[in-house]
């Protein structure tokens, strides 16, 4: 029975291996392929030029939002550090304003609603901001000009509940049991945006590690929402 699943392990972590390699390839092949076409360009040739120059500079940003979403990942697992008292709200302050400027270009609008006198949790800041970086972006990635990503902080009675909720273009039922699957992103979010596929999975391991199992409930056309819940702390 040991030997059956660490069988099972090796073939899930062959097939990681094998996405990555394939994640990686793919820019790489598209950037050699432009870099011959700059390279056999003339002066003429300038408009060519130009969009193979900004191809391949977005397929570089691509490579390195990649990697540093596979760096993060393997440092998760290190584990969190001691988990202290948090002040949520202001954790989520701090991740709306790194996103504010990309949502207000798309059109948009992030908003906050949070109860009043919201108990500290146990948890590592800075990691749990990450939670809500991930997931904010995600929200922005997928809800049309004119739409609303809403975080919304509860109070239990020995947790916080937590809540984002987008009025995106949802997701497909077939995707759902995927979406937190390291690298997998459903051939509609592909082509709505670009993305690593690894930012639910590090949401999903930063959770877990603060004993907090995420939620999703989405339907398509009608929005996303992500929830989960954070011990109080003493």
């Amino acid at each position: 029975e040991e030997r059956e699943g660490s069988g099972v392990a090796a073939e899930v972590y062959r097939h990681l291996m094998r996405t990555i390699a394939h994640e990686l390839r793919t820019p790489l092949t598209a950037i050699m392929g432009h870099t011959d076409i700059l390279a056999s360009c003339s002066i003429e040739e300038e408009g060519l030029w130009r969009r193979s120059q900004q191809f391949i500079a977005g397929e570089v940003e691509r490579l390195a939002r990649l990697v540093e979403d596979l760096l993060t990942l393997s440092r998760l697992d290190l584990g969190v550090s001691a988990l202290v008292p948090v002040n949520l709200q202001v954790v989520v302050e701090e991740a709306l304003s790194a996103l504010w400027q990309s949502a207000e270009e798309k059109g948009v609008t992030l908003t906050l609603q949070a109860a009043p006198e919201l108990p500290r949790v146990r948890g590592d800041a800075d990691r749990l901001r990450q939670v809500f970086i991930n997931l904010l972006d995600n929200g922005v990635k997928y809800t049309p000009s004119g739409g609303w990503v809403t975080v919304r902080l509860m109070s239990g009675k020995d947790q916080v509940r937590v809540e984002i909720h987008d009025t995106g273009m949802g997701i497909p039922q077939t995707d759902l049991p995927h979406i937190f699957d390291p690298l997998f992103r459903g051939d509609e979010a592909r082509r709505a945006a670009t993305g690593t596929g690894l930012g639910l999975t590090i949401v999903r391991t930063i959770l877990a590690q603060h004993g907090a199992e995420i939620l999703v409930q989405s339907e398509p056309e009608h929005g996303t929402t992500f929830s989960f819940a954070l011990p109080i702390a003493a």
